[in-house]
């Protein structure tokens, strides 16, 4: 995922019904949710550790409305499920 955001944003799905997405407020979320995806969002960058999404609820939410996802996780569904269904072009 993190050569897709080199060349544009990414459309992913999380897992947010868990108590750790539905407060966070700053910092990368590690662990505490699943992969029951539920909310579709999108991922703009990526830090060394994090990838860097925008989320839809509006900027007093998490990080003037983006929020940070462990990348530790690359293979299987990652974190929150961050990397089962990403969508972006192939052209």
């Amino acid at each position: 995922m993190a050569l897709a955001l080199t060349q544009q944003p990414v459309s992913i799905c999380l897992d947010c019904a868990r108590r750790v997405f539905q407060h966070y407020s700053s910092g990368v979320i590690k662990r505490g949710c699943g992969t029951s995806l539920d909310h579709c969002v999108l991922a703009v960058g990526y830090t060394d550790d994090a990838y860097i999404i925008k989320n839809s609820w509006g900027e007093t939410w998490g990080e003037n409305g983006y929020l940070r996802v462990a990348k530790h996780n690359e293979n299987g569904p990652g974190v929150c499920g961050v990397l089962e269904v990403p969508a972006y072009p192939t052209y």
